[in-house]
């Protein structure tokens, strides 16, 4: 076995156990709450253990404040990762749409059939 696939296994393996972690932690966060009833409870623990990581994230985002883990730890941590992500990727989205827009505007204004 090639050291590439032994840190890929690896890397696998840790990113099963955090998701096992986390999944762990929100089902019990929502199993403690009385602000849902039970099939809503159940459709959450669907949510988090069939979307790895980001159901975990959008499972503690909709939960009632008296539920929601006082003490700071990853969870919130994670929260404003994700919100990063998602602002930097549309930010960048958005610039490279707006600099492919200029250069086709360019482009056809230079190239538009002028009388010469």
């Amino acid at each position: 076995m090639a050291p590439i696939e032994i840190a890929l296994f690896t890397a696998l393996g840790l990113l099963v156990l955090f998701h096992v972690y986390a999944a762990t932690f929100a089902s019990w966060h929502v199993s403690k709450s009385t602000y849902f009833e039970p099939g809503q409870k159940y459709a959450q623990y669907a949510i988090i253990w069939l979307l790895p990581i980001i159901g975990v994230a959008i499972v503690l985002q909709v939960l009632s404040p008296d539920v929601r883990p006082r003490s700071p730890g990853w969870v919130p941590w994670f929260e404003f990762l994700l919100v990063a992500a998602f602002v930097s990727s549309a930010s960048a989205a958005t610039e490279n749409s707006a600099t492919e827009f200029v250069a086709n505007l360019a482009d056809s204004s230079s190239a538009g059939g002028g009388d010469d």
